[in-house]
């Protein structure tokens, strides 16, 4: 049985820049929520829940596997077990870990009924929770997912959630350096601004491309130069070596 909230603000905590701007000194305001590993970056912080929704296992021969690794990020898994053991708070897992004396299953069928199932990464399932939970501020941290990064996909997800939050009435707050739920331009209403700013831009990349073909050009030169260099060397050694042979007879 998931337990009520205690709080009527909640920071989702992830791994990435953002994180460091987490309120962790207001906690008469606010639950902490934290994710996989992350008390390895920032130890000793007044976390209220943990989240690991991963897969975890043990084998017949006793090894532990998350997500069919028995190594995850350089630390044996049963190593981060030990850990997420340490933690004296409740501990979200796929399904009760006997190692870890608070862990608890993750209510992933009662939240697919009542939210669908668009879940493609633990950010998403904690912030279908916090809604379900009924918090009435969800502030995201230390999860930026910017689309040219390995968690780009998961991006729309979270901002899906969001967005129910937000169509709820419960406040939404990302941080300025965080790329959930931002846009450069208006769609539409800024078009002049967004044509210039293109134009602009494939003239900067236009001319740094021609700078680059020119260079790529030099150091081709260059390799050519090189390998006649290198030939002329490899000549002068073998020259070198057939007027000793004919020295020493």
């Amino acid at each position: 049985m998931i337990a009520e909230r205690q709080k009527d603000k909640v920071c989702i905590v992830g791994c990435s820049d953002s994180l460091k701007q987490t309120p962790f000194d207001q906690v008469d305001e606010y639950e902490f929520w934290g994710v996989n590993n992350l008390f390895w970056t920032i130890p000793n912080k007044p976390f209220t829940r943990w989240f690991e929704i991963h897969q975890i296992m043990q084998n017949e021969k006793g090894v532990w596997f998350r997500r069919g690794d028995p190594v995850f990020r350089n630390m044996p898994v049963q190593a981060y077990i030990e850990q997420l053991a340490a933690l004296d708070i409740p501990v979200y897992m796929r399904e009760p870990n006997p190692l870890v004396p608070k862990s608890e299953q993750f209510p992933y069928e009662d939240l697919v009924t009542k939210f669908g199932d668009y879940f493609t990464n633990s950010i998403s399932w904690q912030i279908a929770l916090a809604i379900d939970l009924g918090f009435k501020e969800i502030g995201i941290f230390g999860v930026d997912m910017a689309c040219d990064t390995e968690y780009g996909h998961q991006r729309p997800s979270c901002e899906y959630f969001l967005g129910i939050a937000a169509g709820l009435d419960i406040k939404v707050w990302v941080p300025d350096t965080c790329d959930l739920l931002k846009t450069r331009f208006l769609y539409g209403r800024d078009e002049a601004e967004e044509l210039l700013f293109r134009k602009k831009l494939a003239e900067i990349m236009g001319n740094l491309k021609t700078k680059m073909a020119s260079e790529t050009h030099k150091m081709e030169s260059a390799k050519q130069e090189m390998c006649k260099y290198a030939g002329a060397i490899m000549s002068a050694e073998s020259l070198d070596k057939i007027w000793k042979n004919v020295s020493g007879g």
